[in-house]
């Protein structure tokens, strides 16, 4: 996770915390399947999770590596989706493109 991240995780409660670092990392996992490239090619901390809002819509932020190869596929916008259903992480992102 990122220092931005990490500052904006400070829940109180254990288990909340480890669902928050499971979701983020699921999104992270699936923004770098969507830039076609996968976690070895993509720097973890160059894929930023801001929010998860109830529904499970994320706000994200690329750089460094990252964000170069959005805008390599001609990236206009993110769409992320994450949740945890019976002790299992899901996370969906979409990239649209010009």
């Amino acid at each position: 996770l990122s220092k931005r991240e990490i500052s904006l995780m400070e829940l109180e409660d254990d288990r909340l915390r480890d669902a928050d670092v499971t979701l983020r990392w699921s999104l992270k996992e699936a923004t770098s399947k969507a830039l076609g490239r996968g976690m070895p090619d993509i720097v973890p901390w160059d894929v930023e999770v801001l929010s998860i809002s109830q529904d499970g819509r994320a706000t994200m932020n690329l750089t460094g590596p990252s964000l170069a190869r959005f805008e390599e596929v001609r990236g206009t916008e993110l769409d992320a989706f994450c949740e945890i259903q019976k002790g299992f992480s899901r996370a969906e992102v979409l990239i649209h493109t010009r």
